[in-house]
């Protein structure tokens, strides 16, 4: 019996190792790419699922900010009409005079308040600029009253600032400077990279002949692409992992590209570009370059707002007006911007033109928009209307959204699936030391009987 046991433990180990063997001198390509895959998933996967729950949010970002903040953005209509610009700026200057507007909304839509960016202005005496309460205010476009701000980019633990952090972890995890940018450029930049190498371990091994039949290439891919109805939640897991990343692979692709173009516009995604085509320079780089950047103002907004009205394109006149406000690395310039109406409710709508106004003379400064720029500044225009799915409207922004979630689960599953065959492979290890354990004792036993 004690020979039949060691010759039994034996054929086991031997066993073992032969398939271990045949399985190290089959290491290829194919097996390469499964362990880049398998550890830049493990890798990601934090962030992505902290990218994809909270790009879920965003997709819906202005929904979601007023049904929490109902107070900051919902006003009573009238039938008395609403103040002009220039009545605005007054009241906010009011109430904030260490402070000019950066942006100020006015294509709200009917029961909706006008929101306003604010720019710290710099103080005289010390040389530094003031510090702001608020960056971000709510009028009552019919009489001026100031409904309400925040600290948009600052966390505090209430409903007014949640949306806006949110928002901040999502491109940045909420990390001061540029860290937080950068590195979730260079995570973005590994997950495009990863897209093809996940899409390679879909596809087929090499066929193996069973018989005189073999199936084609499709049919043996075919499998990948299903859920297999009935199985087990080991391959139910791995089904779901492996056909939402084929059926998604396109769009998130397209995620982690434009996830560069956000996060790495000036270290990589611009420099790249400006090597393929011909690329307009950045404009706070030109503006900052004119004498007027920093000259006093002596036009008023709604000056502003007529001169840009005399300068805008043929193309522009189907567009409405969107934001007026002063340039924060220029302020002696107005930026006025015309858009399409129901963006980012509606299919195609994401054209605009910037006209950059002298607050001094009213003259065209610089004009920057889809229309006018090269191929490649409106490639570069494309970048946040596909990341947010814009482009196609109000579904489009249905669709990103769900997309964000089929991230988080494709990382989730993507980590039960290693940690299964990390779990059987310790399985097969004690079994192997146990075999091996065996074997010694029935040796040593042989030897003394």
């Amino acid at each position: 019996m004690r020979d039949n046991s060691a010759a039994n433990n034996y054929s086991a180990v031997k066993s073992y190792s032969t398939v271990n063997a045949r399985r190290s001198k089959k290491l290829n390509v194919r097996g390469v790419v499964v362990f880049l895959h398998r550890y830049m998933g493990l890798a990601l996967a934090l962030f992505l699922i902290i990218a994809g729950v909270t790009g879920t949010a965003i997709a819906f970002y202005k929904e979601l900010d007023q049904a929490l903040n109902p107070e900051l953005y919902r006003i009573i209509e009238r039938k008395q009409p609403v103040l002009n610009a220039d009545a605005l700026v007054q009241k906010i200057a009011q109430a904030y005079p260490q402070a000019f507007v950066n942006v100020m909304m006015l294509d709200r839509s009917v029961g909706e308040s006008v929101r306003v960016r604010l720019s710290p202005l710099r103080d005289p005496i010390s040389g530094k600029y003031f510090v702001l309460n608020y960056n971000e205010i709510f009028l009552d476009p019919f009489d001026g009253r100031i409904l309400g701000g925040r600290a948009h980019g600052e966390f505090h633990f209430d409903r007014a600032h949640l949306m806006p952090f949110i928002y901040s972890v999502h491109y940045s995890l909420y990390m001061p400077d540029k860290w937080g940018d950068w590195l979730m450029g260079i995570v973005a930049l590994i997950w495009m990279f990863d897209c093809f190498v996940g899409f390679y371990v879909t596809l087929p091994a090499r066929a193996i002949r069973s018989g005189s039949s073999r199936k084609n290439w499709w049919q043996r891919w075919k499998p990948a692409w299903q859920i297999k109805r009935g199985a087990s939640g080991t391959r139910l897991n791995f089904d779901i992992h492996r056909a939402t990343g084929l059926w998604l692979w396109l769009v998130l692709f397209m995620l982690a590209f434009t996830g560069v173009y956000f996060n790495l516009t000036r270290e990589i995604f611009r420099p790249v570009l400006g090597w393929v085509a011909p690329l307009t320079p950045e404009t706070t780089t030109i503006l900052q370059q004119q004498p007027q950047a920093f000259a006093p103002l002596k036009i008023s907004f709604e000056q502003a707002i007529a001169a840009a009205h005399k300068v805008r394109s043929p193309l522009s006149q189907r567009m409405v007006l969107s934001y007026i406000g002063l340039t924060p690395d220029a302020p002696g310039i107005y930026r006025v911007r015309f858009a399409d109406a129901n963006r980012g409710d509606a299919n195609w709508k994401f054209h605009y033109e910037n006209l950059f106004i002298d607050g001094a003379t009213g003259a065209l400064v610089r004009r920057v928009g889809y229309d006018s720029g090269t191929a490649a500044d409106k490639f570069i225009l494309w970048q946040y209307p596909l990341h947010s799915g814009q482009v196609f409207g109000f579904w489009g922004r249905v669709f990103i959204g769900a997309t964000g979630i089929a991230v988080a689960v494709l990382s989730i599953t993507g980590i039960i699936i290693w940690w299964r065959k990390r779990r059987a492979l310790r399985v097969r290890t004690v079994v192997l030391a146990k075999v091996l354990l065996k074997m010694s004792a029935d040796l040593k036993a042989q030897q003394f009987s």
